[in-house]
């Protein structure tokens, strides 16, 4: 039997703040963005898109759709197309690195 992980939460589906993932005070200042498959950097014009039909950068909000507030809890990599925790394509000095294979 195999365990799905959900890749996303519905708005309104955490009532306790401690379960919400803190990715909305991350928000990319300071913090260097990279996918730790394979550390392409993320552009400020690259898209995702939302179950809603929204497309948007999801490191402008933490993850977050804006459109229906549902919170993504895994990133594709719009290069090597890995899907990965978005919590682990933040680093704050830049270290991020993909493992070695």
């Amino acid at each position: 039997m195999t365990t799905r992980l959900p890749l996303y939460v519905e708005a309104g589906e955490l009532t306790d703040p401690r379960e919400r993932p803190n990715l909305l005070q991350l928000g990319g200042r300071g913090l260097h963005i990279c996918c730790p498959k394979c550390a392409w950097v993320p552009q400020s014009e690259s898209l995702w898109g939302c179950k809603c039909d929204t497309n948007w950068n999801t490191f402008d909000t933490g993850g977050c759709c804006p459109s229906c507030r549902t919170q993504w809890l895994y990133t594709v990599c719009l290069q090597c197309r890995k899907v990965s925790p978005h919590a682990e394509w933040y680093s704050a000095d830049g270290s991020a690195s993909p493992p070695r294979a």
